[in-house]
């Protein structure tokens, strides 16, 4: 028997976990080369300041900044980002066609037997689509039937259904938006303040070394910091991220306190397929922003 008022359950096809680990690990290896990248940079204008141990050799510089041109290449011919997009659009796709068929709401409403072909079919289909996207998934290969717990979850009475959907799926989703949102904005106000930090001490060493031509203060360093420091924030987007994630919240705040209003099978029919087109406009919205990259 599946308990209804537990911690968030995981009833997904084993694929989506597969799916979700490939696109957090094709997430964490872009964001770490374009980290490493501009480290590589600002250890290079430290270098021509200062030496270092290790460091100092011939043509040390030149080398630190080969490394770094030839993280920019990898990344820009062959785009580990893709991997990210198309593996997390597939994994929340899986996802909300979980809790679609769980619930019968459309494309299903149909037996067991049907209603679990339509979701084998709609997840080759989705992990097709993901391996035109991103040129070397496999996950169409695997099998995608419903779960136990899935079937177990259509034959829950109606307040058991709803009490579930609310606990699980919206609790959950509501969530993960508003500590992301926090956890960005922090990040935000954090790196911003930082940058402006070096940004104010590049402005001081530079008029120093220009008032007193023997200074030599190490304004470069400063001034590479800030850049990377400003193109970190850029790259991360948590301003943007911020904005969205607070009004995805928002939004699925408001849709919860329908719950309410649910009478029916298809009161509750109706309110799975509004929310799960919540939940997927915004993460749609994002790989929709990032689709010249695919091409």
């Amino acid at each position: 028997m599946i308990s209804t008022n537990k911690a968030p359950l995981i009833i997904y096809p084993e694929l989506q976990k597969l799916v979700s680990n490939k696109s957090k690990l094709a997430q964490k290896c872009h964001f770490y080369l374009i980290f490493l990248n501009l480290a590589l940079l600002v250890t290079a204008a430290f270098l021509s300041k200062f030496k270092i141990g290790i460091l100092d050799f011939q043509f040390n510089q030149t080398l630190i900044l080969v490394c770094g041109f030839s993280i920019l290449v990898y990344l820009g011919l062959i785009k580990p980002e893709r991997a990210w997009y198309a593996s997390r659009s597939l994994s929340e796709t899986i996802k909300t066609l979980s809790w679609r068929f769980c619930y019968k709401a459309g494309p299903f409403g149909n037996s067991d037997e049907t209603d679990s072909s339509i979701f084998a079919e709609r997840v080759r289909e989705s992990c097709m689509e993901s391996d035109s996207v991103d040129g070397f998934s496999a996950g169409y290969r695997l099998p995608a039937e419903p779960t136990p717990q899935m079937l177990l979850i259509r034959e829950l009475t109606l307040e058991e259904k709803t009490e579930f959907y609310v606990v699980n799926r919206v609790g959950s989703q509501l969530s993960w938006y508003k500590r992301k949102a926090k956890a960005n904005k922090t990040l935000a106000k954090f790196i911003f303040a930082l940058s402006c930090f070096v940004s104010a001490g590049a402005v001081v060493f530079s008029y120093f070394n220009e008032l007193r031509g023997n200074a030599q203060l190490p304004t470069d360093l400063l001034i590479a910091l800030s850049s990377s420091l400003i193109a970190w924030m850029q790259t991360k987007k948590y301003t943007e991220l911020t904005a969205a994630y607070e009004l995805t919240a928002y939004e699925i705040s408001l849709a919860r306190d329908l719950v309410h209003s649910l009478k029916t099978s298809l009161d509750l029919e109706r309110f799975v397929d509004e929310m799960e087109n919540l939940f997927s406009r915004e993460h749609t919205q994002w790989i929709a922003k990032r689709q010249p990259l695919f091409r």
